[in-house]
């Protein structure tokens, strides 16, 4: 059997294999100096940084993945993907998405995010579009729930966004968004 000690204490544990070494801090004192480490580091409660230990402010999740954005209906595509990276319940995605046949799919309406959004409306970003079903002076989208809705303001005298008609048969936009998750 291999020894682990007990940081605050100095006792040793006997449960580990020869192999293994761990060391527990079971009185919370603080430990500086560097750390190497070739492994995996669990932090079962979170990870603060320097001094700071308002609960508000732990770091309790990271992930990446790919998610798949969809215009919904019977829509055929050619270009379908989506990435992630989920910091806290802070999420960036970015996309990619071109319908040659959108059938009875949305023709403003991305679904499909990785994780619902929160009730503050996300912010939105486009990379590169072309084919769009009409002419627009500007475009924005907004993240909300599970969705993302682009809307248009189709002339430099129109006041009011229009939610219709962005997506017709091979329109293709690659776009990125910013979102809170509840």
């Amino acid at each position: 059997m291999g020894k682990s000690k007990d940081l605050a204490t100095g006792a040793a544990y006997q449960d580990q294999t020869e192999s293994d070494t761990r060391y527990v801090n079971t009185a919370g004192d603080t430990i500086s100096g560097t750390l190497g480490v070739t492994g995996k580091i669990t932090a079962t409660a979170g990870i603060t940084f320097g001094s700071d230990t308002a609960a508000v402010n732990v770091l309790s999740d990271y992930e990446t993945g790919d998610w798949t954005p969809s215009l919904g209906g019977n829509a055929s595509y050619d270009i379908q993907y989506g990435r992630y990276a989920k910091v806290g319940d802070l999420v960036y995605i970015r996309f990619g998405i071109r319908a040659p046949t959108l059938g009875t799919g949305s023709t403003y309406i991305i679904s499909g995010l990785p994780f619902t959004a929160s009730g503050e409306t996300g912010g939105f970003s486009v990379g590169y579009y072309d084919g769009a079903a009409v002419n627009f002076y500007t475009i924005s989208g907004a993240v909300e729930a599970s969705q993302i809705g682009i809307y248009l303001k189709t002339s430099i005298t129109n006041t009011a966004l229009q939610s219709t008609n962005f997506f017709q048969n091979n329109t293709r936009l690659y776009a990125s968004a910013v979102y809170r998750t509840t």
